[in-house]
């Protein structure tokens, strides 16, 4: 899958989402466990059906509603992002 309207800044951006669409993958596969080591509890479970525009749209949703976090750290941020919008649900519940 190309990034839409390629350049280098596209192209890693793209790339980043495409690492954390496979690490969902890896995760749903039960091959990897994701979680916060300041909140072992805190996983993210990203459904095999998302597509990597729909994790890209997350993003850009999450940093319009805080401007404020527009210098910090790309990396901090979007599993920030990933582990508000896929929470893991506990089985059963």
């Amino acid at each position: 899958m190309e990034a839409p309207g390629a350049n280098a800044n596209s192209d890693f951006c793209w790339g980043a989402f495409a690492t954390l669409q496979e690490l969902g993958n890896l995760q749903q596969a039960g091959l990897i466990q994701l979680y916060l080591s300041a909140l072992p509890a805190a996983k993210m479970c990203i459904p095999l059906s998302t597509e990597r525009l729909q994790l890209v749209k997350d993003f850009l949703q999450y940093m319009d509603h805080h401007p404020e976090m527009a210098k910090t750290d790309f990396s901090a941020v979007v599993l920030e992002v990933m582990f508000q919008t896929y929470p893991c649900v506990p089985s059963g519940g």
